[in-house]
């Protein structure tokens, strides 16, 4: 009986853990590596992109420095400091494309954030600014 208690809770715990963190009240958003659905590149901006889980939660990434292989793939790779596949991504990990010439371009996190409609306007404003 008790191991059919403990195998329970286990069971709640991982799909806690596995849900995703804005329907668990307390919690921020988190973008998890094995979450996400696609991404997208921002027009006129080279040090940011924006990543969609399979929730359709929207997260702006900010890099280093500017990025620009990632706006002309169609796969992107995230490699997390965790190894763990529940793990939110956070500054410092790397988002890793392949350049032009077949060389790997990596992009160090510097931010990760839920992306806005008021800042998807904004980003679309800038860009026809340009």
């Amino acid at each position: 009986m008790k191991l059919v208690i403990a195998a329970v809770l286990a069971s709640v715990a991982l799909l806690a853990a596995a849900a995703p963190a804005s329907a668990q009240p307390g919690q921020k958003q988190c973008l998890r590596n094995n979450q996400i659905d696609s991404f997208s590149s921002i027009r006129g901006d080279e040090r940011h992109i924006i990543v969609i889980d399979r929730f359709r939660n929207k997260y702006k990434l900010g890099f280093n420095t500017v990025c620009d292989g990632v706006h002309f793939n169609g796969a992107l790779q995230i490699r997390s400091n965790s190894n763990f596949g529940l793990s939110c991504i956070t500054r410092g990990d790397q988002v890793i494309s392949k350049g032009i010439a077949g060389q790997r371009d990596r992009c160090v996190i510097t931010s990760v954030t839920p992306y806005t409609v008021a800042m998807e306007r904004a980003d679309r404003e800038q860009a026809a600014r340009k």
